[in-house]
């Protein structure tokens, strides 16, 4: 496992913008596009903000495998894969603007008349809803579960820009709805 010094070495990396969570970079080249679904573009994501890489991909492991140990959610959401996870970074395409509807975006499409979403987008979003409302029922047991239950519940009931309507195909999460208060959260339940 590299650090993002190291990384940036071999793949040179532009347009630095700093988020809550960390600075994401465009990769010159995408050296992964052998895997890429929409336009190729690879992004780096550096943890230099002061938050523990290591306790967020923890976070973002505990919702993935409770997604994905409920088979009515794991056959309708698919969790878009990271190329590389380093000791501060981790590398994944940049979610599409032409490749699919982030579920935020319906509500500006419709608030402009711009867009009108497939009619089955409405019956899509529904079934999603209603099988993680009725799964999150089952996260009862502690702090830890009421924390993963409120990542879920802003992951895939709220409008949220990293996840994609894949129309026949689902939907696709580019990494959880996780904040800064959330990791901070982890890391004081993980160390009692």
């Amino acid at each position: 496992m590299r650090a993002f010094s190291e990384m940036a070495k071999e793949f040179p990396v532009r347009y630095p913008t700093r988020q809550a969570i960390w600075t994401d970079y465009h990769l010159e080249t995408n050296p992964f596009k052998e895997y890429a679904r929409a336009w190729g573009v690879c992004m780096a994501y550096h943890f230099d903000q002061g938050v523990s890489f290591q306790s967020w991909i923890q976070l973002v492991e505990q919702v993935k495998k409770w997604i994905e140990s409920r088979s009515k959610l794991e056959e309708i959401i698919k969790f878009e894969r990271f190329y590389e996870i380093g000791e501060d970074f981790f590398l994944q395409e940049k979610p599409p603007y032409d490749g699919g509807y982030s579920a935020s975006m319906y509500e500006e499409f419709l608030y402009h008349r711009s867009c009108e979403p497939a009619p089955w987008f409405w019956r899509q979003i529904a079934r999603l809803h209603r099988r993680v409302a009725g799964a999150l029922r089952s996260l009862r047991n502690g702090p830890k579960d009421e924390l993963i239950a409120r990542i879920i519940h802003a992951t895939f009931i709220k409008p949220y820009s990293h996840l994609f309507w894949r129309d026949d195909e689902g939907w696709a999460v580019y990494w959880p709805n996780i904040g800064v208060d959330d990791v901070r959260e982890w890391e004081r339940l993980s160390a009692t």
